[in-house]
């Protein structure tokens, strides 16, 4: 009788181990995680921050003659000699500083249009972005007009080729042109100097931007904290967007520049890098419109 008693027990044993749910490694608190080869997923920007106006991004279709990047090096090499890859540009861009606490209105605003021709001429009108231009710059290779319209000769002339270094180190050179120009957007077409300081760069994304294929490069000086996020045009280096986080991990924008019209080896019109052109009372309507000069 006890045995019976015994097997009876080990039968309904044996039947609720057979009926429960069994483990198959998977915890309900933690989803599975899955297994993607492709490319990782632009990482979202913090919920507080309201970008400004700017052309719609779309993921990026494969362009003929256009070489596809997938090593984070190279991406920054693309940076890096930015002024190999065009000889004539001309841009209309934008930039915005924020308080860098979270605000979503920027505390200040400026507007830049810029005609180059490597490798040392330029000229670049600024001021609001909702205003007319304040500043005018202009450098023609032997002598230079700054915004106080003095013109001035170059010491040393900036025809010399510019080779940024290829590996990282305390010192940082820029391209002899970005600086000059009076604005910060200088380093959209020539952002050698961006992409030479060390950390880690990481490829995050493909996207559209003014029709032209970019790639999404973020830049940190530790893993997995964000101060720079880059939208590199594929066919030149030149960037498109640039993000800058004031507090790194913290999330808040601190600055934001984006091109609103990019034009690369166009004939630009003569007279473009003359020292007699005047401040205009507007910006200019494209690359071939320049400001009134001395007759």
């Amino acid at each position: 009788m006890r045995r019976n008693i015994l097997l009876l027990a080990l039968l309904v044993i044996l039947m609720l181990a057979c009926g429960a749910p069994r483990s198959v490694g998977f915890d309900a608190k933690q989803p599975p995680t899955h297994t993607n080869t492709s490319l990782p997923p632009l990482t979202p920007l913090p919920s507080e921050i309201v970008a400004s106006p700017m052309p719609t991004l779309t993921p990026a279709a494969p362009t003929p003659g256009v070489v596809d990047i997938s090593d984070p090096e190279a991406a920054r090499q693309l940076m890096l000699f930015s002024h190999t890859h065009f000889k004539t540009l001309w841009a209309d861009g934008v930039m915005n500083y924020y308080a860098g606490d979270g605000s979503t209105n920027p505390i200040q605003s400026e507007r830049a249009q810029m005609w180059v021709a490597l490798p040392d001429k330029f000229l670049a009108l600024m001021g609001p972005a909702n205003g007319a231009p304040e500043r005018l710059s202009v450098t023609n290779g032997t002598h230079s007009l700054d915004p106080d319209g003095m013109v001035q000769k170059i010491d040393v002339p900036i025809t010399e080729p510019f080779v940024p270094p290829l590996g990282f180190s305390d010192t940082i050179y820029s391209h002899p042109l970005a600086g000059r120009m009076g604005t910060p957007l200088d380093e959209m077409p020539l952002p050698s100097m961006l992409a030479q300081r060390p950390g880690q760069y990481n490829i995050v994304g493909r996207e559209t931007f003014l029709d032209r294929p970019a790639l999404v490069l973020e830049w940190s000086r530790e893993p997995g904290v964000i101060i720079d996020r880059f939208w590199i045009d594929l066919q030149t280096g030149v960037l498109l967007r640039h993000l800058n986080f004031s507090k790194a991990g913290g999330g808040a924008l601190n600055l934001e520049m984006y091109l609103t019209a990019l034009l690369v080896d166009v004939p630009l019109p003569e007279g473009a890098f003359s020292m007699g052109l005047h401040l205009p009372g507007q910006f200019m309507n494209g690359y071939d419109d320049l400001p009134p000069s001395n007759p």
